[in-house]
């Protein structure tokens, strides 16, 4: 996805020195626009693996290694180890809707798990301790 190639970032405007966090970035569109677009610093969290890699990738593409840090860790109430559960939407590049140690979606439906994978989860305020990043001022 190399869409933001011929967008500029301001020239004139210092990186912030916070962060702006992305949680389930996916394969990275709203990370690559704050990166890219809006020039901030990014840490992006992001729990499925095949999203994880497209995420890397994107990152690649659009040269936005020094801007982002992104982790394959899923967020939660506390550090565990979780089981997520997949349902069909979730199971493909792009996809979405894996839930942690829950059969119901986000809007609190019932929801056909495919399978259920492990996962490392943090509190973002575990997150932030651990990798020394300052709190965020935005979160997505």
């Amino acid at each position: 996805m190399n869409l933001l190639k011929r967008a500029s970032p301001s020239r004139t405007r210092p990186l912030p020195t916070w962060p702006s966090l992305t949680i389930g970035s996916n394969v990275g569109v709203y990370t690559l626009y704050a990166a890219k677009v809006a020039n901030v610093r990014v840490v992006a969290l992001e729990m499925l693996p095949w999203n994880y890699t497209t995420l890397i990738t994107n990152l690649t593409l659009n040269n936005l290694h020094d801007k982002v840090s992104a982790f394959c860790i899923g967020v939660y109430d506390r550090i565990a180890a979780v089981s997520v559960n997949i349902p069909l939407p979730a199971d493909t590049w792009g996809g979405n809707g894996g839930q942690i140690n829950t059969d119901f979606d986000q809007y609190g439906h019932p929801m056909k798990t495919l399978y259920s994978m492990s996962a490392l989860a943090f509190t973002v305020d575990e997150f932030t301790a651990i990798e020394g990043v300052p709190f965020p001022n935005h979160i997505k």
